[in-house]
């Protein structure tokens, strides 16, 4: 986990109390760090082009009444994959999820375009892209949840085994969801949060 600081700033206004919440990050240390090897003045123009290396991007996503998801977009083949726990809720309507992540659908294409992203990387599609292309797992390719309240820990455990390369296949009885809550609990809260 990286260290994190936390500086909690309050406004009060007529009606309001507003928070504002700054987390400084050693991920955003290491990031201005590798764009110093490209760029030593801050100042001049950008004369280096940066080409991706990494075409997928993992999305969390909040869809329904309080459902987590997970979305990987790629960015090669412009297709979203929707990894939903849930998925055997609605096994025959595959559109439903892919109507829920519409806001996700049409927010890459335009993010992709005011960051140069087709320019840079040569990737630009065919015609004009509008709207991205999302398909659901069926329940068989991805673990299905056995209530309710679960979906958070699965899209977790989701992104772990992407990012680790791992298949997405595995097996949780009734007292594996409280034992991995409480682990990632600590893994998350663990790192160092210092308030003023």
């Amino acid at each position: 986990m990286t260290s994190c600081y936390r500086v909690v700033i309050t406004t009060m206004g007529k009606d309001f109390s507003k928070h504002v919440v700054v987390l400084v990050c050693n991920f955003v240390d290491a990031l201005s760090k590798c764009w110093a090897q490209f760029q030593l003045d801050l100042h001049q123009r950008l004369t280096y082009r940066f080409v991706p290396t990494k075409f997928k991007v993992l999305v969390p996503c909040r869809v329904d009444i309080g459902h987590w998801g997970l979305c990987k977009v790629n960015l090669l083949t412009w297709i979203i994959i929707i990894y939903d726990s849930a998925a055997y809720l609605k096994p025959t309507d595959a559109k439903f999820r892919e109507e829920q992540v519409l806001p996700l659908r049409r927010l890459f294409p335009l993010i992709c375009s005011q960051l140069s992203y087709y320019e840079i990387s040569n990737r630009a599609p065919r015609k004009p892209l509008y709207c991205m292309k999302a398909v659901r797992l069926f329940p068989c390719q991805f673990p299905q949840q056995d209530d309710e309240t679960s979906c958070g820990i699965f899209m977790l455990q989701g992104i772990e085994n992407i990012m680790r390369n791992k298949d997405q296949q595995w097996n949780w009885n009734k007292d594996t969801v409280p034992e991995l809550r409480k682990d990632m609990a600590f893994k998350i809260f663990g790192c160092s949060i210092e308030e003023d």
